[in-house]
């Protein structure tokens, strides 16, 4: 049998020389993505049977996500990836990411959360070996020990023009997400995309995100959880929803293959 060849196997790098690669940053980032197993996840969950495209979908989006970080904010920024081209390959084009986007629909979104949550059950095996074990948070000198944090918050994003959901809000005019964060990793667990009148204080909003965020998390990690909100998850709704066990692994479907 063959030994597959990755295309990081010679990989180096360095501050001099010649022909050097720009936002060469984004390079071990896009491969963690691949060591962890993401890249093909994502791909595996946007297969269309009989549609063999030119570029994987778990790597557009994978690029895409890159590019978000090396600054890009409209799907035309995912061409900031080429200054990577001779490392990573030709970018997918702008418009390959649209088509992309375009045919995820409800179906490929819970098998996207699906790959990620089996991408992020090896994650915090890994993080489990490391020196130090999982990074545990600590609170007034006290080690919190098995418990997970779980940021809850909203944001607001301004818009400039008239895209979809942008409405007017307390701060102008935009989008209103919600979103949760894993705070011992600083894992972006969800990102509840919402209309920018939608409510601070929704309840309902903030347990059906939570479940999300807990579904993300292998079952193990769900045994013990403290969750932190401002005074706008300070609803009577929400607080029950926890006291009663709402937030108990035993109460989210077990992610599949999940320890």
């Amino acid at each position: 049998m063959s030994k597959r060849t990755e295309w990081a196997d010679d990989l180096s790098l360095s501050a001099s020389g010649k022909k050097l690669v720009g936002k060469a940053g984004i390079v071990p980032v896009r491969r963690l993505a691949d060591k962890v197993g993401l890249t093909d996840a994502l791909g595996a969950a946007l297969v269309r049977r009989g549609f063999r495209p030119v570029h994987d979908r778990g790597t557009v989006l994978v690029s895409a996500a890159c590019a978000v970080l090396l600054g890009a904010r409209s799907m035309a920024g995912i061409d900031v990836m080429r200054q990577t081209s001779l490392v990573l390959g030709s970018p997918a084009s702008a418009s390959t990411l649209w088509r992309t986007l375009e045919a995820i629909g409800p179906v490929q979104l819970t098998k996207i959360a699906s790959a990620r949550a089996r991408t992020r059950i090896h994650v915090h095996q890994q993080l489990d070996l490391r020196p130090g074990g999982f990074p545990w948070i600590k609170v007034n000198g006290r080690e919190l020990t098995g418990v997970t944090v779980l940021d809850l918050d909203a944001s607001v994003v301004p818009a400039h023009s008239g895209k979809e959901g942008a409405e007017p809000n307390f701060k102008g005019y935009g989008h209103h997400p919600l979103l949760m964060f894993c705070d011992n990793t600083e894992e972006l667990l969800v990102n509840r995309l919402r209309p920018g009148s939608a409510g601070s204080n929704t309840a309902d909003d903030h347990i059906s995100v939570s479940i999300e965020g807990l579904r993300q998390l292998p079952t193990r990690r769900r045994r013990r959880v403290l969750f932190r909100t401002d005074g706008a998850g300070a609803t009577m709704e929400f607080l029950t929803w926890i006291t009663s066990g709402g937030g108990n692994a035993a109460n989210c479907p077990r992610t599949p293959s999940s320890p």
